[in-house]
């Protein structure tokens, strides 16, 4: 750094700043010679403006203008060294004229005697021959130095131009096999739209072909389940019928094998009695089997876990009993158990079963029965078959026969269904009107019975729903093919 404050001193006329002590340092560091910092100096504009004079400075501003171009090539590792080179040449020539000048002085000044005067003159003549042959030796090995450094400039233009040959081809491989990849990629990218449309009107044709298919499958489904019904009705008609021809058959006998007696006024038990054989193959016909219906009656034992056990322990009443399903699974529990029924054709049947059923109006047994007696009173799709008035009183006599906790379960056509409550609600001819939800629940709160739980239950097979997504298909299926029956298990307090 005391160099460079002295540099700064001597060349510019002023003293270092630090940006500049730190730039010229980070030179010396790298490998530029002393010479280098002081011809920055003196061929700058502020050196020049100067006219500062340094003796023995020689060739230096020329060769800092060489390290520069040189740097600016490519060539600062070279310029480095020759830099060097030549700051340590240029101090041996100034280090040698400064022992010779120091020599002289002291020798005018102590003014020796002429012999000595001479033979150290002599000395330091050899000496100075001995440092200026090891000098010519320094400046033959730097001119060395420089044509090498020279040759390798030119070794290295060389091979930047081979270089830039080799760049310059590369780069025309590349482009051609970028025009190359570009078309190909065209190619293929024509292909792959030619293909998807291929398989876009491949799907297409599938989907198309795959909802015909559907439309004729649900469409045989339905002609298949209609034939079925329709043979399974003709069946049961055809049953009916021989029964009538029957019965028929064994009055006329009876007729011709008694004597004659006075004719009733009315031939209405006969009547009664097709009626009854009618209803037993209609439930056959149209109710369902005696294991579908038995399927479809499960779900309310479910209601019967949370039921105090002394109250299951009393009887129970099946109001309507039919074909006795219900009876049978209520035995099947454990349960005592028995039925109510105004066909006698279906007394017998759950008779020949050994089931306990009785021919009896309902409502005068049950105005027969005890208070709080029984633990249980159901009615499965009964109460659409009475008018109001004794809809009214069956639902009051249920109340006053069944013990506190005791349970009522009712069975009815759902209306909510359009089709139950505008068409099959119609099938039999002895129904009367469609009972709602809301009406039959206000009917039960007003004779005291509460924790009332209704259920939705048989909906039409999945095959007859729109076969469609949305709110709206929801809806109309929900109102064409929802549940066709709900039940209620309603308790006394």
């Amino acid at each position: 750094m005391k160099f460079i404050e002295t540099a700064y001193l001597q060349l510019l006329r002023r003293p270092a700043d630090a940006l500049g002590i730190q730039h010229y340092l980070e030179k010396l560091k790298q490998g530029y010679g002393q010479m280098f910092v002081l011809a920055a100096l003196r061929t700058s504009p502020e050196g020049r403006k100067a006219h500062a004079r340094v003796a023995g400075f020689g060739l230096s501003s020329w060769f800092y203008f060489a390290s520069v171009a040189g740097q600016r090539i490519g060539l600062a590792a070279p310029t480095r060294l020759a830099s060097k080179a030549y700051s340590a040449w240029r101090h041996l020539l100034l280090a040698a004229s400064g022992r010779l000048s120091t020599r002289i002085s002291q020798i005018v000044v102590h003014i020796q005697p002429l012999e000595v005067q001479h033979n150290t003159l002599r000395t330091h003549i050899e000496q100075q021959g001995t440092w200026n042959a090891h000098t010519q030796q320094r400046l033959d090995q730097q001119g060395a130095w420089n044509a090498y450094t020279e040759q390798r400039l030119d070794q290295q233009e060389t091979w930047n131009a081979h270089t830039t040959q080799g760049f310059d081809q590369r780069f025309d491989q590349q482009e051609t096999w970028n025009a190359h990849t570009a078309q190909r990629f065209d190619q293929r990218l024509d292909q792959q739209e030619t293909w998807k449309t291929a398989v876009e009107q491949r799907l297409d044709r599938l989907v198309s072909l795959q909802t015909e298919q559907e439309a004729r499958c649900i469409e045989q489904q339905q002609v298949h389940k209609n034939f079925a019904e329709n043979n399974r009705f003709e069946l049961q008609l055809l049953q009916a019928r021989v029964m009538n021809l029957q019965l028929r058959s064994a009055v006329h006998t009876l007729k011709n094998t008694t004597p004659a007696a006075p004719s009733p006024p009315t031939a209405q038990p006969e009547i009664d009695t097709a009626i009854d054989d009618y209803y037993l193959a209609f439930e056959n016909a149209m109710r369902g089997s005696h294991a579908e219906i038995t399927q479809k009656l499960t779900p309310y034992l479910s209601h019967l876990v949370t039921v105090a056990p002394e109250v299951l322990a009393l009887p129970m009443l099946d109001l309507g009993c039919g074909r006795g399903e219900w009876l049978e699974l209520l035995c099947a529990q454990g349960f005592d158990a028995m039925g109510l029924d105004l066909n006698p054709a279906m007394v017998q049947h759950c008779q020949s079963r050994g089931l306990r059923a009785v021919h009896a109006n309902a409502l005068q047994w049950l105005a027969q029965q005890a208070d709080a007696s029984y633990g249980l009173v159901s009615g499965f799709h009964i109460i659409e078959h009475l008018p109001f008035d004794q809809l009214f009183t069956l639902i009051a006599q249920a109340w006053r026969v069944l013990t506190p906790g005791g349970v009522l379960v009712l069975e009815t056509p759902n209306p909510e269904n359009v089709l139950v409550g505008s068409h099959t609600f119609y099938h039999d001819h002895t129904h009367r009107n469609p009972i709602t939800p809301t009406s039959l629940r206000f009917l039960l709160g007003y004779h005291g019975f509460s924790a009332q739980h209704f259920l939705r239950l048989n909906p039409y097979p999945g095959s007859d729903r729109v076969q469609e997504t949305g709110a709206l298909a929801e809806r109309v299926n929900g109102h064409l093919y929802g549940p066709q029956d709900y039940g209620v298990v309603a308790r006394k307090p």
